[in-house]
């Protein structure tokens, strides 16, 4: 089972107890401080990742990625109790908060980075999205390939915007 934690600010037992088996819990990244919550939309704040840390220790194990292959590969999968935490694309934030705080209470945890992103030192689609969206100062955006407008002057038809394109890029 996958979930996908980003954007919970707390986590309610009902929601990991929905599915069956070991659970894989997703992240993109964690910040001290959420400055702008449209451009950071991928990330929570440190205080609510502990809290979900704290929730997670005390119901379920947390192991590493390798240990739940080898689960798979083994046997020995009989428990729902199992929790592996990833980190998604690689973001700094993994590297400056997440690590010093897992490690310090012994958390496994793995970061599946994305090197094209290094390499060339781009931005992601969706981060340029945002911000083409969320901090233009003007009103409409003309997406010629597309042969649309978009009104974006209200915070209703940025998110309306981002949504609809945010679902082009990802296809």
């Amino acid at each position: 089972s996958l979930i996908r934690l980003c954007n919970i600010p707390t986590i309610e037992k009902k929601i990991i107890e929905r599915s069956i088996g070991p659970k894989i819990l997703f992240y993109h990244g964690v910040e001290i401080d959420i400055i702008d919550k449209h451009i950071q939309s991928l990330h929570i704040p440190i205080k609510s990742f502990e809290k979900q840390i704290d929730f997670i220790q005390n119901y379920y194990e947390i192991i590493s990625i390798e240990e739940l292959s080898n689960y798979f590969r083994y046997g020995g999968l009989n428990s729902g109790r199992f929790v592996v935490l990833t980190f998604d694309d690689g973001y700094k934030n993994n590297l400056e908060v997440v690590l010093p705080y897992l490690d310090s209470r012994g958390i496994p945890f793995s970061v599946f980075v994305s090197t094209n992103n290094i390499d060339t030192g781009e931005r992601f689609p969706t981060y340029i999205l945002r911000v083409g969206i969320f901090k233009n100062i003007n009103t409409k955006i003309t997406i010629p390939s597309l042969n649309k407008v978009f009104n974006i002057f209200t915070k209703s038809e940025q998110n309306k915007t981002y949504s609809y394109l945010q679902k082009i890029i990802k296809s």
